[in-house]
């Protein structure tokens, strides 16, 4: 009697028991994949990655956008752009060449800043007109002959400014100050023509270089300020003048002296309006934020700006 051998398994054999194996495997490891859901959180961390395992594709939309890798180096310097010329603000604003005698100057300009306090430079901004007359027999005027040109003189209520005297100035004479003029038609006494000007008062005691401000409306008149007409017969009329019997008004009793005094034509109008140095003593100094009703005007070195306070 024959004994069976043992039978040992070819190589074919054993590759087709693998690839069965894997047949009937593939679809339970399929189904049992691990998915995000089955990794507990914090189980996996940095340490336990791989460098440059994971890509950016790997990420999702928004984790991409928290992705920030080093600065990189500062790109060359562009070129540089074409030059343009400053613009001026406002040019209806200018010397008043008519009102203007000798080497006297009206400009803009920067400063002046008498020291580091806020006080101590242009109430507005970086700059404020600057005036100067070398003698007595000089005048200058600095203003608009456009914008207040037709308004009603009755229309003002609010004027003032701010202006600087040196000591230098007061030396010459207490009230050595710049002034608020306006050229107007005040229909009085058949006269188509005057200034009318308010005179500030005269610092009491000798200044330091600093700057002051005056309200040229609540100005009672009566003293050595206020508001008067350069025209002899209007001020004779309104008895707002300098001559004898008459004196320095208030703006209102200016305004009423118009209206009561017409001698029949329009109401009283304003042809120009700005700031002047008359024919007295020589000065330097500087004014800002001229305040004409609702609006003040910044003197700046290149133009002047509206303002409301």
């Amino acid at each position: 009697m024959h004994r069976l051998k043992e039978a040992k398994p070819s190589p074919s054999m054993i590759v087709a028991i693998i690839a069965l194996v894997a047949a009937l495997g593939g679809s339970a490891y399929a189904a049992s994949k691990i998915t995000g859901k089955d990794i507990k959180n914090n189980a996996i961390t940095s340490p336990k990655v791989k460098n440059k395992t994971l890509k950016t594709k790997d990420f999702s939309n928004q984790a991409r956008k928290q992705l920030q890798g080093p600065q990189g180096d500062t790109g060359p310097q562009g070129p540089v752009g074409p030059s343009t010329p400053a613009t001026y603000t406002n040019p209806n604003w200018s010397v008043i060449d008519r009102n203007t005698e000798g080497s006297a100057v009206g400009t803009l300009a920067g400063g002046p800043y008498f020291g580091t306090a806020a006080a101590d430079g242009p109430p507005l901004g970086v700059g404020a007109l600057h005036i100067e007359t070398a003698s007595g027999s000089e005048k200058v005027a600095f203003g608009n002959q456009v914008d207040f040109a037709g308004d009603p003189v009755s229309g003002l209520s609010q004027m003032g400014y701010s202006y600087t005297q040196t000591g230098e100035d007061y030396d010459r004479y207490a009230g050595n100050l710049p002034n608020i003029s306006l050229e107007i038609n005040p229909s009085v006494a058949n006269k188509d023509y005057t200034s009318m000007v308010y005179v500030p008062p005269a610092p009491a005691t000798k200044p330091e270089q600093k700057w002051f401000t005056t309200d040229a409306d609540a100005d009672p008149g009566g003293g050595a300020s206020g508001w008067y007409f350069t025209n002899g017969s209007v001020a004779a009329a309104t008895l707002c003048g300098q001559a004898g019997g008459q004196h320095f008004c208030s703006l209102t009793e200016a305004e009423n002296a118009l209206v009561t005094n017409n001698d029949g034509g329009p109401a009283a109008s304003i042809l120009t309006l700005g700031v002047a140095k008359g024919k007295d003593y020589q000065y330097q100094g500087s004014v800002d934020a001229l305040r004409v009703n609702d609006e003040v005007f910044n003197f700046e070195p290149f133009g002047v700006e509206v303002t409301t306070p």
